[in-house]
């Protein structure tokens, strides 16, 4: 009945906000996904195709980092989302930290350090505007004792960060025509 009502009838703003948000939020978790499986480090025969599905998801790219020496390496699809071609150019660190929103650039690096499993932060695209990029990271042990290196998985949420400025933006335009209407309003909670 949902699925039909969304194909037949035009969505609101705020359906649009919210079926964009779930979906959104969807990618996350499959990402999630990714991020265990990596960090786990012991995947069976069985989960490689499943891992392999995953990393394929449109939208959705890896990278890792060494971390001794600091060397990203991340998937063609990063690059391609990026707006890079991926046969020609290489995202490495020194690219990255270039491709880096200045205002984005110390938070990024103090997630890196601290090895954070979650972060979001801004990236230049190819054409010039920023994308909104959500990481999920994790530690991957390597032979010797210790971390080898961090990796994890990026979702563009652009779409995401626009949506949440637009409401922001119609909440306070709300907000000001209610003030300067001067007309009483009132919130009513109904419990069943």
């Amino acid at each position: 009945m949902l699925i039909s009502r969304f194909f037949q009838a035009p969505m609101s703003q705020g359906e649009f906000i919210f079926v964009l948000i779930a979906v959104l939020l969807l990618l996350v978790g499959l990402a999630g996904i990714l991020v265990s499986q990596i960090g786990k480090r012991k995947t069976s025969n069985d989960a490689i195709p499943q891992l392999q599905h995953t990393i394929a998801i449109p939208g959705v790219a890896t990278w890792s980092i060494e971390l001794a020496t600091g060397v990203l390496t991340t998937s063609a699809a990063f690059v391609e989302m990026l707006g890079l071609d991926p046969a020609a150019d290489t995202l490495d660190h020194l690219l990255h930290a270039q491709l880096c929103h200045p205002e984005d650039r110390a938070g990024y690096h103090a997630a890196i350090a601290a090895r954070a499993g979650e972060f979001e932060y801004r990236i230049r695209h190819a054409r010039g505007h920023y994308l909104w990029i959500h990481c999920r990271s994790g530690v991957v042990q390597g032979k010797a004792q210790g971390a080898s290196r961090l990796a994890g998985a990026a979702i563009d949420i652009t779409l995401r960060r626009n949506a949440d400025l637009e409401l922001l933006r119609v909440h306070e335009s709300l907000r000001l025509a209610m003030e300067a209407s001067q007309a009483g309003h009132f919130d009513i909670e109904m419990r069943s």
